[in-house]
């Protein structure tokens, strides 16, 4: 199984929202390098990457397009 970035921060905390969303909808997804950002936090350049497998960015897309426009009716 092939996994791809489809977010970046340097705050895991960032990513929770957008994680727990995707985990409602049934996406399995994890945050890659995690740890290691949270161990070297002194870096700034170090990037925590939302990751999910290749063949569900269509049904993230359809997930994150929902989300955007339920945010833009209110």
């Amino acid at each position: 199984m092939e996994f791809v970035t489809i977010k970046e921060s340097t705050y895991v905390s960032d990513l929770a929202v957008l994680t727990s969303l995707l985990e409602a909808n049934g996406v399995r997804c994890f945050l890659k390098d995690e740890f290691s950002s949270q161990v070297l936090n002194f870096m700034p350049m170090m990037s925590v990457k939302l990751q999910v497998a290749r063949e569900d960015l269509p049904k993230v897309e359809k997930i994150l397009r929902e989300a955007e426009e339920g945010q833009n009716e209110e």
